[in-house]
């Protein structure tokens, strides 16, 4: 029995249909896991940071101080003076950990001011040898289990990939403290970021989201916007 040409010519047709298919999903599945940071929803989230919309989804969470396991609410941290609230991504990352050291460096200037300096983390991991290591009180290192803090800068995750083959990920590497040593223990795909309240229900007046690891802010604008909470003239 002879073969029937035009259905071999169909079969190889829909072959490479089904090719091309598969090849334009691999690459818009590469692309949104290499470039896209993304939210818990999988929607794309660079957009800057609500402070009134941001503070009022923070102000009534629970979160764990490190220092003597106690559960207190957020506001807390600010309830009697202003605070720079420092969001971090990852208790082991070095780079987390050397910005920790560019706040406690400055400790006397936010003292100086009137300005309480906090860290919260998202997970309990880490969060010890960070307050002995890297922080100057384990009492003003708390854990929001919740994320609700991370919520507030608009639940930004960043896949692995996509950390390796950023530009800004490693220029930030290349000129971290290498004097200060981290580890790869723990969720860090959370991106972080800083937030700066003044006291009582006066509401956030600065906010940084972490658009990469080891993007903090300038430590300059950071004791700025502490001189604008305490309600300090320029």
């Amino acid at each position: 029995m002879s073969k029937r040409p035009g259905k071999t010519q169909n079969n190889h047709s829909s072959g490479r249909i089904s090719l091309i298919l598969l090849a334009a999903a691999l690459v818009t599945a590469a692309h949104n896991f290499y470039f896209l940071p993304y939210t818990s929803d999988g929607a794309s989230s660079m957009s800057s940071v609500n402070l009134i919309e941001a503070y009022s989804a923070i102000k009534s969470c629970v979160i764990k101080n490190v220092g003597n396991a106690a559960a207190v609410q957020a506001t807390t941290l600010w309830q009697n003076k202003p605070a720079v609230i420092f969001v971090v991504r990852r208790f082991g990352c070095s780079l987390c950990r050397g910005f920790a050291k560019q706040l406690m460096d400055h400790k006397q200037d936010f003292d100086n001011i009137g300005v309480d300096v906090v860290a919260v983390g998202h997970e309990t991991l880490g969060s010890e040898e960070f307050a002995k290591l890297h922080w100057h009180d384990s009492n003003t290192v708390f854990v929001d289990e919740e994320k609700k803090f991370f919520g507030a800068l608009g639940m930004r995750w960043m896949g692995f990939a996509r950390m390796l083959v950023s530009p800004s990920t490693w220029k930030n590497i290349f000129k971290a403290d290498k004097d200060v040593q981290g580890n790869f223990k723990g969720e860090g795909r959370l991106l972080g970021g800083l937030f700066v309240a003044k006291p009582g229900d006066g509401g956030f007046v600065y906010a940084h989201q972490e658009q990469v690891p080891g993007d903090h802010p300038d430590i300059k604008d950071v004791i700025e916007a502490a001189r604008t909470a305490a309600g300090m003239q320029k």
